[in-house]
């Protein structure tokens, strides 16, 4: 599974910057068959379907994401630029107004410390951050806000599956390379949705 997702993850993005109108039905044929073909091919009766299924999830979810910064163009910028001020403005948010009351509320068992007060903060900083880099539409805020609050926890189910505290280790202290992008890959892929 791991070699299908390296691959799609530099294929996908590839195809989009090199031919972006291959990127429709046949790529997604050749992505679900690549998926379910390691899972067939292995043997494994008991866990298969469910290994291909989280493989089809990832190839969704990391090489179609990726294709955004290609796709995207300079959206991709401005997303990039608002996700990582968005990500601090969650934090300050929710370590400001987190203490008591309904924005102290976790948003879901999976993240307690996620708090609907860090969805304030992050609502009013990728705002912000939109607007002075002259990207500002309700759509793509709406798209980065939503990247923003689902990114995070999609990556917390993904390891709480895996039974793992951090995504990697490629960027100790950090959580890993997953942790720093995974808001960023959501939001990348709801831009594509309500832009292309």
């Amino acid at each position: 599974e791991r070699v299908v997702l390296g691959v799609a993850a530099v294929a996908v993005p590839g195809i989009a910057w090199g031919a972006p109108g291959a990127l429709d039905l046949r790529t997604a044929g050749a992505l679900l068959v690549a998926a379910a073909g390691v899972a067939l091919f292995s043997g494994d009766a008991s866990q298969g379907f469910t290994r291909a299924c989280r493989t089809v999830f990832g190839l969704l979810w990391i090489p179609v994401s990726l294709s955004g910064l290609v796709l995207l163009g300079d959206t991709a910028v401005a997303v990039g630029v608002a996700v990582a001020f968005g990500d601090v403005g969650a934090w300050c948010g929710g370590t400001a107004l987190g203490r008591r009351g309904f924005l102290s509320r976790p948003l879901s068992p999976l993240s307690p410390n996620k708090t609907w007060a860090g969805v304030a903060g992050a609502a009013v900083v990728t705002a912000a951050a939109l607007a002075a880099v002259g990207a500002f539409s309700v759509a793509l805020w709406a798209a980065v806000l939503v990247g923003c609050v689902l990114g995070d926890l999609l990556e917390s189910m993904v390891k709480r599956e895996a039974g793992v505290k951090d995504a990697g280790s490629w960027l100790p202290g950090f959580g890993g390379l997953l942790d720093r992008i995974d808001s960023l890959l959501v939001a990348l892929l709801l831009t594509m949705v309500v832009t292309l």
